[in-house]
């Protein structure tokens, strides 16, 4: 089990101080909302703040962890005005600060809350008003952005993890249970990985902390923080429950698509390009067969011009002689039912490139595996059918408007498993050297995309960003010249094709400065502006 080191803890400390939030309690209490499930659509009771409110600050800002007495005042604080403790700072315990002040501050109370939350006062609910994000952005930051990645470190001072998260999977589990929106993440936070992780086995010494912040007002330090060691039932549970966050995934897991494939023997991955559809059939095939049965992988790829007789076999034309042909699948059969009971995968790459009816023929009805066909191959009758032991992954691209789709007959005996663009995982395996986040980049241009063409389809996938030139180690790193090279011809290129070049769409989609393939520092000045 691992905790984030202290070190770590204190870099995230000092970067939350960096960041001049005006209003700050108004910032602490946002959250502590939206982790209670307050949101713009519907109204929710006020007594979700006492039943939820207290988990959600106490990982906010409790200064003394779990297994620590805490003293009767002054055990919490906000964590965006850290630097010193502020006249305002409230006194009172934080379970007693949650369950009373901040309702009295959001109903009926300050007027600036009147500009944020929407009040049903017959019904004791609220609910956040329509243009909140920027009330809030206005009272608390309207020059700079909440650094995220330095936030959620904080947030995780205190827990127990079951294994060496990544920033990306951290970041996701923060989003997650606080229910931060897109709205707020593109106009509140900065999602810049700034600090590198660092895991210990020892839980992070709050002593320590508290001694960065200091005192609160009237209180002698020795005292107030001096930690006592209490003994008590350690929180499980919670941990548990943390951890399960960090490990639910928004695209299909291995595990699940590997457990698909077992249960239906065929499955698609479909998706647009460059979203690891390839490289997920690779795992997941590698899974079912084990590390030393490489030789029970076939992969093909399926291109305009392939058919019947090379996939299944027939008469060809040789020079000036017509010969049989056993096509590459029946071959892979011969071999499979020769082998026992090992499993065999047979990966078709791009299956909607050829026109598939055709391809696999009579072959489709096998494919229920309970079915054995006679049929005629080069002259020659044979028996068909595909036994249990022979698992097939194809994987098509469903933003090609110049590919085949696939007939009912065939989908219905093969799973689809869609795999979006996960704009996310590149937090962790990509940096730049301008600073700028490839995440939010992609993210913004697939919004932009979606938004002006009204086709989820066209979008961008992650690996375009993976260009093994550029990797050192476990990274891909993006000088400024590269990068700029990477979006002026690839990534503009496609966006000018999913446009149709028409000039119109694709400002909206990268602006009317990007679209002009800027370099040098005009070029990182509007790709920072962009993504602003």
């Amino acid at each position: 089990m691992k905790f984030i080191s202290t070190q770590i803890i204190k870099e995230a400390y000092f970067e939350l101080t960096n960041i001049e939030v005006k209003n700050a309690s108004i910032f602490h209490i946002f959250l502590i909302l939206k982790g209670c499930g307050i949101n713009d659509i519907t109204y929710k009771p006020v007594e979700l703040i006492t039943e939820k409110g207290y988990s959600i600050a106490s990982d906010l800002s409790l200064l003394f962890s779990y297994f620590e007495q805490k003293p009767e005042k002054y055990d919490f604080i906000n964590p965006f005005s850290m630097k010193t403790w502020g006249a305002q700072a409230p006194s009172e315990n934080l379970k007693k600060w949650v369950s009373s002040r901040i309702k009295n501050n959001i109903v009926g109370g300050a007027t600036t809350w009147r500009k944020i939350i929407r009040e049903d006062i017959y019904n004791n609910k609220i609910k956040f008003a329509n243009n909140y994000v920027e009330e809030i952005k206005s009272l608390t930051i309207p020059s700079n952005k909440i650094k995220l990645w330095p936030l959620v470190i904080w947030y995780n001072r205190f827990i127990k993890f079951e294994r060496s998260y990544s920033p990306n999977e951290l970041i996701q589990g923060f989003i997650k249970e606080l229910n931060i929106t897109e709205c707020e993440l593109g106009g509140l936070f900065d999602k810049s990985v700034v600090i590198d992780m660092k895991f210990s086995a020892e839980e992070v010494n709050m002593e320590e902390i508290r001694n960065l912040i200091g005192s609160p007002p009237n209180t002698t330090s020795e005292i107030w923080n001096k930690s006592k060691v209490i003994t008590i039932l350690e929180p499980q549970l919670y941990y548990q429950y943390k951890n399960t966050i960090m490990n639910n995934q928004s695209n299909v897991s291995i595990e699940k698509i590997l457990k698909l494939l077992k249960d239906n023997f065929q499955i698609i991955l479909s998706g647009p390009p460059g979203t690891s559809k390839s490289y997920i059939a690779d795992i997941v095939s590698n899974k079912l067969i084990g590390k030393d049965n490489s030789d029970s992988i076939l992969k093909i790829q399926f291109h305009p011009q392939y058919s019947y007789q090379d996939f299944i076999g027939g008469f060809i034309v040789n020079g000036d002689r017509v010969e049989t042909n056993r096509g590459v699948f029946l071959r892979f059969l011969d071999r499979v039912k020769s082998s026992g009971n090992r499993n065999f995968v047979l990966i078709i790459d791009e299956i909607n490139r050829a026109n598939v009816g055709s391809v696999l023929g009579e072959l489709i009805q096998c494919l229920d595996r309970n079915y054995m066909l006679s049929t005629l191959i080069a002259g020659k009758q044979e028996l068909l059918n595909i036994p249990k032991n022979l698992f097939i992954i194809a994987t098509m691209n469903t933003s090609d408007r110049t590919l085949g789709s696939i007939d009912f007959a065939l989908r219905r005996r093969f799973v689809d498993i869609y795999i979006a663009p996960n704009e996310s995982v590149l937090t962790d395996t990509t940096k730049t050297e301008s600073g700028i986040s490839l995440a939010d980049l992609l993210k913004k241009i697939n919004t932009q995309l979606k938004n002006t063409l009204r086709n989820n389809e066209l979008v961008i996938g992650q690996t375009v960003f993976y260009n093994e030139t550029v990797k050192s180690g476990e990274l891909y790193q993006w000088n400024n010249e590269n990068l700029e090279d990477l979006f002026n011809y690839k990534i503009l290129s496609m966006v000018e094709d999913y446009c149709n070049r028409e000039i119109n769409k694709i400002n909206e989609v990268v602006g009317d400065k990007l679209s002009g393939r800027l370099t040098g520092v005009a070029f990182v000045n509007a790709l920072s502006e962009y993504i602003a």
